[in-house]
């Protein structure tokens, strides 16, 4: 199956353009987008945005290219991983090949933080959250809502929402986003 480096190493080299052209695009190093071409970094979900806008590639586009079996398996160490939310926000995608299907399972992992921090975001469809450690704060409109561990929300995502954890240490949880939206 191929991985990430690879769908923008080809998606680059298709577009023929150097190292240099895509950095001078995109803003980042030629030593970081190599290292990202060949799987040795895994990038930020920013720095991921840009450098598919830079290649003409849309977000989704990137994972679309990821062929689907049936069954999916990933083990553990195969998850595709971001970082977001300046590091506080950990993404491991459960699921390859998801955009092709209709609905995308992450995991996902923050640092908590004592203030709030993130905007509400919203898009088509609906998510569910089920807490597996730690607490999370959700607050879906002008409703906040506080999880533990083994608490469950499933909600319209086309209302403004946001996620963060709280209390001390990391909040781990499993989303499932339908359609995806990473």
């Amino acid at each position: 199956m191929p991985k990430l480096g690879n769908i923008l190493k080809e998606a680059r080299l298709a577009k023929e353009m150097t190292l240099e052209d895509l950095s001078t695009q995109c803003g980042y190093s030629k030593a970081l987008i190599s290292r990202i071409e060949n799987n040795s970094v895994s990038p930020s979900i920013a720095s991921l945005t840009e450098i598919s806008a830079a290649l003409d590639l849309k977000l989704h586009e990137v994972f679309t290219s990821f062929e689907a079996e049936e069954p999916i398996i990933v083990k553990q160490h195969e998850r595709q991983k971001f970082s977001g939310a300046n590091g506080k926000l950990h993404i491991e995608f459960l699921a390859n090949g998801t955009f092709i299907k209709k609905m995308q399972p992450l995991l996902l992992q923050t640092r908590n933080a004592a203030k709030g921090s993130g905007e509400s975001h919203r898009h088509e469809g609906e998510e569910f959250l089920h807490i597996l450690s730690g607490r999370a704060e959700v607050s879906i409109g002008d409703e906040r809502f506080v999880l533990g561990p083994g608490d469950s929300i499933h909600f319209k995502s086309s209302t403004p929402h946001r996620y963060r954890g709280i209390g001390r240490g990391k909040t781990q949880s499993l989303k499932i986003a339908y359609p995806p939206c990473y």
